[in-house]
């Protein structure tokens, strides 16, 4: 073997394990976005609520009502 063909593969090996880190890690940062993407919260019921109300969607009369029985759902 020549010496030129040692440091060939000495770089060689480097290259592979740079590239596999990198592979790695971006693998790892791929699963934990996808996992927080999945496990976003949804708005709460009364969040929704307000929301609709605000927009003009429903009376304050059946605002209160809606909101009194997500209340007592919740207890």
């Amino acid at each position: 073997m020549h010496i030129h063909d040692i440091l060939a593969w000495h770089w060689g090996i480097w290259v592979f394990f740079i590239v596999f880190w990198l592979a790695f890690v971006f693998g790892i940062v791929a699963l934990v976005r996808w996992f927080n993407s999945k496990s976003q919260f949804k708005k709460s019921s009364l969040e929704s609520l307000q929301e609709r109300y605000a927009k003009g969607k429903i009376s304050k009369e059946n605002f209160e009502k809606m909101k009194e029985e997500i209340i007592r759902e919740k207890d």
